[in-house]
């Protein structure tokens, strides 16, 4: 008997198995289901079936089939595919399941007619895509709170926090991952990735773990090294491109880029790389949320700590890197991703910096750290498309978070991960950080994979000011170990609302766990001469003696370790909150808290920098002579003169 065209068709039953695979909104035609939940398609037959002749399914991953998968026809092993057959009416319905571990990807689903002998003797085949799959257990993406689904799953619209930590800035994004066209594109981000272009087949097979697809899609997000989604650029011009101030959502990147050829697109900045990847990482299936770092510090020697290093006249004299080209800055306040200069503050040995105060989101250029707490580091563009603010704290920085399982790692180090696409530092020589456990952070575990002493410095690093002397010697004048990592930021899911996830990143000052968290870090990674210099050089005091002030310690007055003496002179400083264009003032208050006189010389500056650390100029700077007696303070008070909203860099 001819058992040639016995089939009609094989109905996918898209509407139905997209509704029940939560994924309706992404595509109404195509098939779209998520990996350990069973679907059912439709055999429909043209007549019935010869006697002893069978079906077979086989599956091929990718678009250029590279893989084979066979489908058995009974319940095996939990890694395996298998499917049912059930008759009904004149069709044939197929019940297929799918490992909660399998590959995510492009499929391409063969029916086969078999012959009683095993001989193929008609085939039909469909195209599907199958995703991760946060609903079920036993996905390593599994999260089982609906409510947090719903937001970092199913919510196409977010907002990512800017500015300041005092001074916190909304900016309403469209993630886009339900728009037409967009699961295609993150599928071909996937297959421009170095590796797939490499060796596609081992590609393909790796595409189960959360971990491998996370790190893949960091290293993709941005194009320093690849073929990779978007040009970073930190300095104007943005003329040839799109300034990154200008885009209001993912998709119209993503589109632009496929739309090209896979050309990357001009330009981007931490929070365009943070959205852009939390769209591609919701598109395939795993949890994913944008996560804004205040006083956010970039340690590029691993050392974990910000080292500032000043001439006697407090102008930068470079960093600790030799091929560093530096400004100045100090530990405090912070500046906004484009708003007015701030007005001047104190520096210099007599005492530390005060509080950190405010800036506006909008203007010109950045706001100068009010008082002078913060001048941030200028920073070197080497590729004119890498985030290189070279030993940097910058107003805020944005990475993304997914949630996964971590079986790479031992237990504790599940659910939440940082994934940082900004090209920064090269990890296993490209530019990609993550993940990260952020449970690892918080416990100052940083020999687990990946870059956790990158991401732990983000938060927690040290700054260290140095004064530097033309003999070669250094001079430390002030640590301050609790400035970075402030206000961490995610959108809640309960609303627009701001949630502060700080807690899950660090312990409050002062209540950490006894010697783990920073301790052991440092000894892990070695901090090197920066060590060295602490235990030989203490702190600058100005104290009162024989013929007047005088610097103490700044000749060789070298100890070994043991407790620093605390600053005879304390400063603290208060404004009131900054109105675009209008005048503000300023009061910097000394204290003396010791038993005798002290004094030194106050230095009041005020220089531009945008939120990332892009010096825009010296405003102000102004010294006086400071004298206070014991127990007894001094006051200084200035105007702040405002600036008229102008064009900012985003």
């Amino acid at each position: 008997m001819d058992s040639r065209g016995l089939m009609v068709g094989v109905d996918l039953r898209s509407h139905q198995n997209n509704l029940a695979h939560r994924t309706r909104e992404m595509d109404g035609e195509r098939l779209v289901v998520r990996r350990g939940q069973p679907f059912s398609v439709a055999v429909q037959w043209r007549r019935a079936l010869p006697p002893r002749h069978y079906l077979d399914l086989v599956l091929h991953l990718g678009v250029k089939n590279e893989q084979v998968v066979k489908v058995q026809t009974e319940r095996g092993a939990g890694d395996k595919w298998w499917f049912q057959q059930q008759g009904v009416q004149e069709d044939v319905l197929l019940t297929l399941h799918s490992p909660a571990d399998a590959a995510i990807g492009h499929y391409r689903l063969a029916v086969l007619v078999m012959s009683p002998g095993g001989h193929m003797v008609e085939q039909v085949g469909r195209h599907f895509h199958l995703l991760f799959n946060p609903w079920c257990k036993d996905d390593t993406v599994y999260l089982p709170e609906e409510s947090l689904l719903q937001e970092y799953i199913m919510n196409e619209d977010g907002i990512i926090y800017t500015g300041s930590w005092d001074y916190i800035h909304s900016l309403p994004w469209n993630y886009g991952q339900f728009e037409d066209h967009v699961l295609d594109i993150c599928f071909q981000v996937l297959d421009n990735s170095k590796k797939a272009l490499k060796n596609s087949l081992k590609d393909l097979s790796r595409r189960c773990d959360p971990v491998y697809i996370g790190r893949t899609i960091t290293a993709m997000v941005n194009a320093n090294d690849d073929r990779g989604v978007l040009v970073g650029r930190w300095t104007e011009p943005f003329s040839d491109g799109v300034s990154p101030s200008r885009w209001t959502g993912s998709v119209p990147v993503l589109r632009q880029w496929s739309q090209s050829g896979t050309r990357a697109v001009k330009y981007g900045q931490c929070w365009v790389f943070a959205g852009v990847t939390c769209t591609v990482l919701r598109c395939l299936g795993i949890p994913a949320r944008v996560i804004t770092n205040f006083n956010s510090a970039h340690d590029v020697d691993g050392n974990l700590a910000v080292d500032v290093l000043l001439d006697a006249s407090l102008e930068s004299s470079g960093s600790s890197r030799e091929d560093s080209k530096c400004g100045t800055f100090w530990a405090g306040g912070t500046s906004g991703p484009a708003g007015p200069s701030g007005p001047a503050g104190p520096s210099g040995p007599a005492g530390p910096s005060g509080p950190a105060g405010p800036s506006g989101p909008a203007g010109p250029s950045g706001p100068a750290d009010l008082l002078g707490q913060r001048d941030l580091l200028g920073q070197r563009d080497l590729l004119g498309q890498r985030d290189t603010s070279a030993h940097a704290c910058r107003n805020f920085h944005c990475w993304v978070e997914a949630w996964m399982k971590r079986e790479d790692l031992p237990p504790g180090h599940d659910g939440w991960q940082v994934l940082d696409p900004t090209p920064q530092e090269r990890s296993d020589g490209e530019f990609c950080c993550g993940p990260c456990p952020v449970a690892a952070i918080k416990e100052g575990n940083l020999g687990v994979k990946y870059d956790a002493p990158f991401v732990f410095a983000e938060v927690n690093a040290d700054i260290v000011h140095w004064i530097t002397y033309a003999d070669g010697r250094r001079q430390k004048i002030r640590e301050d170990q609790a400035n970075v990592g402030r206000n961490i930021s995610t959108k809640s899911v309960f609303g627009d609302a701001r949630e502060d996830v700080t807690r899950l990143y660090k312990y409050p000052e002062g209540n950490e766990t006894p010697e783990a968290v920073g301790e052991e870090p440092f000894r892990t990674q070695d901090r090197g001469h920066t060590l060295d210099l602490e235990s030989s050089w203490r702190p600058s005091r100005l104290q009162e003696g024989e013929g007047g002030v005088r610097e103490g310690g700044a000749a060789a007055d070298r100890t070994g370790a043991g407790e620093q003496t605390p600053e005879p002179l304390q400063l603290s400083i208060k404004h009131g909150t900054p109105v675009f264009g209008t005048d503000f003032d300023v009061m910097v208050e000394v204290e003396n808290v010791q038993g005798s006189g002290a004094g030194g010389q106050l230095t009041v500056l005020a220089k531009a920098v945008t939120y990332n650390a892009l010096f825009r100029g010296e405003c102000k700077r102004r010294s006086v002579g400071v004298h206070v007696h014991a127990h007894a303070g001094w006051c200084f008070q200035g105007r702040g003169q405002g600036q008229g909203r102008g064009q900012g860099q985003g």
